[in-house]
């Protein structure tokens, strides 16, 4: 028929009266089929068997709905068979209101929770995150147009969790939000939802314990004369949240280059600064005198942007402008004001936003 056979003798098979017969299909001098790479698959996402929550919540890690597992790594001793995970102790285990964490984290991995409002709302998303080095992450509402842009973790340990926070509008009905570990190499314990603004849920009365009593003033962080480099603020206003690669989690901030340094004599930049945002630094002044502040300011080239200097309380303020000679070209506006004995708080607000600041000279 179609098939052919070919007997083979050789030295000592040929002796020993084996033969070695090998058999192909098909006709004539067809070859055989060519070998296939394996298919290997990637990782499909998971189902949890989280809850649906309620605003206000916060959701433990291992309460997820929804997952995406990369890795075969270590499980770690809470691990539910889907996701690397150990168990807390401790000071970690009271920050995170959780009894585990998600660690052994990649690249591209992800958690998910569901969640539920009444009505549209403003609310404020919390994650509670640490890691060795500085991480990106993402925070999203998966299927809807909205997503918190990279933000990053604290890097001060492994077990050092601090929260990073997403403010954004939100609508009735359900929603999933999407924890993304950009970078990965990071861990993450706990995740809440508030509502901000009107209709916010307050607590009961019998669960809230009576804050002390507040101090008469802003505790002094610098005497006069000072340089306050911009990340060394006592209060801030930040209404979007852009971040950079220098945000310690409040501010949106950069590194500086070096070019930069010498003329700002900080490490850091504030910046995608937005209308009516602001950053604030506690001072006192030791006698009445008139002081003079420096504010190292920059924004886009052939772009002048208005700021305001003030101090929080006291009818005292000047408006000024940006040099507008490049981003990283900070130049020094100047306000001198008189003050009395006593401790202040002086105010950068950012009128038109699109402006940088660098640090802040008080002398």
């Amino acid at each position: 028929g179609n098939d052919r056979t070919m007997i083979l003798s050789h030295g000592e098979i040929a002796r020993a009266g084996n033969n070695v017969v090998l058999t192909w299909s098909g006709g004539g001098s067809q070859d055989p089929p060519e070998p296939t790479e394996p298919v290997v698959e990637t990782p499909k996402p998971g189902v949890g068997n989280g809850p649906v929550f309620t605003v206000p919540f916060t959701a433990e890690a291992m309460e997820y709905s929804g997952y995406r597992e990369l890795d075969n790594g270590e499980p770690g001793d809470c691990s539910d068979g889907n996701v690397d995970s150990w168990f807390l102790s401790g000071e970690a285990k009271n920050d995170c209101q959780s009894d585990c964490a998600i660690g052994w984290t990649t690249k591209d991995e992800y958690m998910e929770y569901d969640f539920e409002t009444a009505g549209a709302m403003r609310v404020q998303v919390t994650a509670r995150v640490a890691s060795k080095d500085r991480k990106k992450f993402k925070m999203q509402l998966v299927g809807e147009d909205a997503g918190s842009g990279n933000i990053n973790t604290p890097g001060g340990g492994w077990n050092a969790y601090k929260e990073r926070t997403w403010d954004l509008d939100v609508s009735s009905g359900k929603h999933t939000l999407r924890v993304l570990f950009m970078e990965g190499a990071m861990n993450f314990c706990s995740v809440s939802v508030k509502q901000l603004g009107a209709g916010a849920t307050e607590p009961s009365p019998d669960d809230v314990t009576p804050p002390p009593p507040p101090p008469p003033g802003p505790a002094p962080t610098f005497t006069v004369p000072f340089a306050a480099d911009a990340l060394d603020y006592t209060g801030f206003s930040d209404v979007d949240k852009s971040f950079g690669n220098c945000n310690d989690g409040n501010v949106d901030a950069m590194t500086l280059p070096d070019s930069s340094k010498n003329s700002c004599q900080s490490d850091c930049i504030i910046g995608w600064t937005s209308p009516k945002e602001y950053v604030e630094y506690a001072f006192r002044a030791e006698s009445k005198s008139t002081i003079q502040v420096s504010a190292y300011v920059a924004s886009d080239l052939d772009k002048t942007k208005e700021f305001r200097l003030e101090l929080v309380g006291e009818s005292k303020s000047a408006v000024l402008k940006t040099p507008g000679a490049g981003w990283f070209t900070f130049e020094a506006r100047t306000w001198k004001v008189d003050v009395e004995q006593g401790d202040y708080v002086l105010r950068v607000v950012f009128l038109d936003g699109l402006t940088n600041l660098c640090s802040v000279d008080v002398d």
